[in-house]
């Protein structure tokens, strides 16, 4: 193991940057019934390299704050497909706040089913 792969496991995988709350895993955030998904911030040359956009909606916190895709890429479980829109395209990544499913099949489907997981996440 390098010595960095080492440091970062120590390292929480995320903090609220105005308030401090601190996940240490992907399974505390998601968990957390005081933080919802609000969007996603689409990188259209790699769409698995975007930002999922999560609102922390604690009293008088109420911040939002980003994680990369990258963080959530356990949650997919298969290849990222190399292909773009097709004609029949719904459009969904174009709008940030639009976290509909998208019927469609192609290389942003990584981020459609890993807002469908995170919006299934049974809040503790």
């Amino acid at each position: 193991m390098s010595q960095t792969s080492e440091a970062c496991r120590f390292l929480p995988f995320k903090i609220c940057p105005a308030c401090g709350c601190l996940w240490r895993t992907c399974a505390d955030l998601l968990s957390d019934v005081q933080v919802r998904l609000s969007g996603y911030q689409t990188n259209f040359d790699q769409p698995g390299h975007g930002f999922f956009i999560f609102t922390h909606m604690r009293k008088g916190c109420l911040t939002t704050f980003a994680v990369a895709a990258e963080a959530f890429a356990d949650l997919y479980g298969r290849p990222i497909m190399r292909t773009r829109s097709s004609p029949r395209c719904s459009e969904n990544c174009l709008y940030r706040s639009n976290l509909r499913p998208c019927p469609q099949l192609c290389e942003c489907d990584y981020v459609r089913t890993i807002i469908d997981v995170i919006n299934n996440w049974r809040k503790t």
